[in-house]
């Protein structure tokens, strides 16, 4: 009897106590406003960043987009999830973070951001990433593109000090296949646009030549890839796009 009176007062302070608890709703109809409110209202927890994106619905399409590709690929929004299964290599994982680098570096042009910490990465450009109007096709082309640079690199077809310079190796990958001017990636002549690069990308011919190319560039340009803090500079990125323009414009 006495303990269930001592349990009935904490159960009556109990409700007292909380019966006045702040509660914030946000109603919207616009899934962009949804998703980065998911994201951004995380002031009273530990959970990072990509573990929050992982959840909107731009994340789930994506990695069902990857899955329906020919290239083998797995988009990993979510931390470690294909870890327990054997069948998946982890050479064939694009994690979220890879995936923001290589996009940023490609369809931003802004190599020399990605190169330094993520967290900054995210936070100043999260506007212009992962929007409920773009298309998939440029994300997926940023994460095959690293997948076939890391090949080569692994295969020792490019030297592997050209890593240090990856991000800007990406970037004029792009331009060199395509060298029109971006598309927007919400329009839809960006599909036609990445699906001529994807093609130069599986063949295998094709590929390496490209890259060979953008590294001829790098070696012109006289930037110094073993300087990381040359490989951080806008101005480094200014110099790739002048040599760029001299060979192919």
């Amino acid at each position: 009897m006495i303990h269930r009176r001592i349990n009935c007062n904490i159960y009556i302070w109990w409700c007292q106590v909380h019966k006045h608890l702040p509660i914030k709703l946000i109603i919207t109809d616009s899934e962009n406003i949804r998703d980065r409110t998911i994201v951004s209202t995380n002031n009273q927890n530990k959970i990072k960043e990509e573990q929050l994106l992982a959840l909107t619905s731009f994340q789930k399409g994506l990695e069902e987009f990857y899955k329906s590709m020919d290239d083998g690929l797995y988009y990993e929004r979510r931390k470690s999830q294909y870890s327990f299964d054997p069948r998946i290599k982890k050479k064939v994982i694009v994690d979220i973070r890879e995936q923001i680098k290589t996009y940023v570096a490609m369809f931003l042009e802004e190599p020399h951001v990605v190169s330094g910490y993520f967290g900054k990465v995210y936070k100043e450009r999260n506007e212009q990433i992962f929007r409920k109007e773009h298309k998939y096709e440029p994300y997926y082309l940023s994460g095959l593109t690293q997948f076939k640079f890391k090949t080569l690199i692994n295969s020792k077809k490019i030297d592997r000090k050209y890593n240090k310079a990856r991000y800007h190796i990406f970037m004029l990958f792009r331009k060199i296949t395509e060298p029109n001017e971006k598309v927007d990636a919400s329009n839809n002549k960006i599909q036609k646009y990445c699906d001529e690069i994807i093609k130069t990308l599986r063949d295998e011919k094709k590929c390496l030549e490209t890259f060979m190319n953008v590294i001829a560039i790098i070696d012109a340009s006289g930037i110094d890839i073993n300087d990381q803090k040359e490989i951080y500079k806008k101005s480094t990125t200014n110099v790739l796009i002048e040599e760029f323009v001299k060979r192919y414009k």
